[in-house]
């Protein structure tokens, strides 16, 4: 009985250090920054690298400044740097529930697309809105590094015509990222390996003499 509680101690405390769980991976947040950019019918966007290790995108989230709240339509994206349409894309925001001239921190989940995110890889991080006005704050200037070794490109761009132009250099959209980041396989293997050795140890101590 002492061993079968030391091995269920050991995949508990194994499993509790492998745990993951959702996190904010970068964030260029900075409420005291009110210079913005307009978003009117068009796309504006930050460059940014993953870190070292891939993980599954949950949520995008903006710092956004409501200067028409007439059923005004947001919406978060992600592009990789090959394709002209978004990989990833969040559900709408109407800010016809925020208050007008508001400044509004704005939580974009319910994406769908391509949600794994490759380790060292390129990415745009982008919000659109359709043809009324809303701006999204800037912080400037700024070059984010976290402390996942995420970083931005400290520019932020417009896509017209499947490119991306330089609209600013020197500043980046107010954005923060959250998501879960991917075991590493050795992890699994290593939890795989402990729950068969305990698997043995119960077989042997209830087999009976």
């Amino acid at each position: 009985m002492k061993t079968t509680c030391l091995i269920l101690s050991a995949l508990l405390a194994l499993g509790g250090a492998n745990a993951v769980a959702s996190d904010t991976m970068i964030s260029t947040i900075d409420y005291a920054t009110f210079s913005g950019a307009t978003i009117q019918g068009q796309v504006l966007g930050t460059g940014i690298t993953v870190g070292n290790s891939p993980v599954n995108l949950d949520s995008i989230s903006f710092y956004v400044h409501i200067n028409n709240n007439s059923n005004t339509l947001l919406t978060a994206y992600l592009f990789d740097t090959i394709s002209s349409t978004p990989i990833c894309a969040s559900g709408s925001i109407n800010t016809s529930t925020y208050a007008q001239y508001s400044d509004q921190f704005l939580t974009f989940g319910n994406l769908t697309g391509t949600t794994a995110l490759a380790a060292d890889t390129d990415y745009f991080v982008a919000i659109s809105g359709n043809n009324t006005f809303s701006q999204v704050y800037l912080t400037m200037p700024y070059a984010a590094t976290s402390s996942y070794g995420w970083t931005t490109d400290g520019n932020f761009y417009a896509h017209s015509a499947d490119t991306w132009a330089l609209f600013g250099s020197g500043a980046v959209l107010q954005f923060s990222i959250s998501a879960t980041p991917v075991p590493e396989p050795a992890s699994y293997a290593a939890i795989l390996g402990i729950g068969a050795f305990g698997a043995l140890g119960v077989r042997r101590i209830r087999r009976p003499r």
